[in-house]
């Protein structure tokens, strides 16, 4: 049985061929999988060993699965050997994964050939069983990455707020805080000066009365017209 096809992730290379071999990541994202625990640390020869353990069907058969991944060319690159049984007997297969990287996207190939028992049928054939698994696995983690982007860029923001408004220390003992921002900018104003202010104040009660003494005299010339003319 041969499982392929390709999905698109947010997010950089690196970012996702991080969730692809992080197995916390990986036992959420997989459907109907109980634990998916890493079995020491990656050795010398870029090979990590996972184990997990699945129930699959409408009856939930349990699956037990031994993997190793290998990935001499990460990010770009990844091999996975797995054996395991299940229900029907044992299982073997092997795949790989390919990721490019496209603007702020990774586009993930990935291939696997099963042999042995089969997997549950979700449809009419056994392989759309695990077709179902691989897709519903990536769009798990690929709702995750997006979320830790989402995650990172207010964060971002956030400090990025805090930065602008702090004290600081100048060499004279000093402390000078710099704010940034529209309201910020207007609290960090110095207020005008008691005699500037009276000469505004000054200045706008001249006009305004100068406004209503003009008003006046027109009123007064219409009525003085109207009268003539009457």
């Amino acid at each position: 049985m041969r499982v392929e096809g390709t999905y698109t992730f947010p997010g950089a290379i690196g970012q996702v061929f991080a969730a692809l071999i992080n197995p916390d990541a990986l036992a959420r994202a997989i459907p109907g999988c109980e634990r998916f625990i890493q079995l020491g640390p990656t050795t010398s020869q870029e090979e990590t060993a996972y184990e997990a353990r699945l129930r699959l069907g409408q009856h939930r058969q349990p699956y037990t699965i031994a993997l190793t991944l290998v990935s001499p060319r990460r990010p770009a690159y990844a091999r996975l050997e797995l054996r395991g049984h299940g229900p029907a007997g044992p299982i073997t297969g092997s795949g790989s994964l390919d990721l490019v990287e496209q603007d702020s996207h990774t586009v993930v190939a990935y291939r696997f050939t099963f042999n042995g028992a089969e997997l549950p049928e979700v449809g009419d054939l056994p392989s759309q069983s695990a077709s179902f698994i691989a897709r519903a696995t990536c769009a798990h983690l690929a709702d995750e990455i997006y979320a830790q982007t989402e995650e990172a860029a207010a964060a971002q923001r956030s400090n990025g707020v805090a930065a602008t408004a702090g004290a600081y220390v100048t060499a004279r003992g000093r402390i000078v805080t710099r704010v940034r921002g529209l309201a910020a900018r207007r609290a960090a104003q110095p207020p005008l000066a008691w005699a500037e202010r009276a000469i505004w104040m000054s200045a706008g009660l001249a006009m305004g009365l100068g406004a209503i003494a003009l008003a006046a005299g027109i009123v007064r010339r219409f009525g003085a017209h109207d009268a003539s003319a009457s």
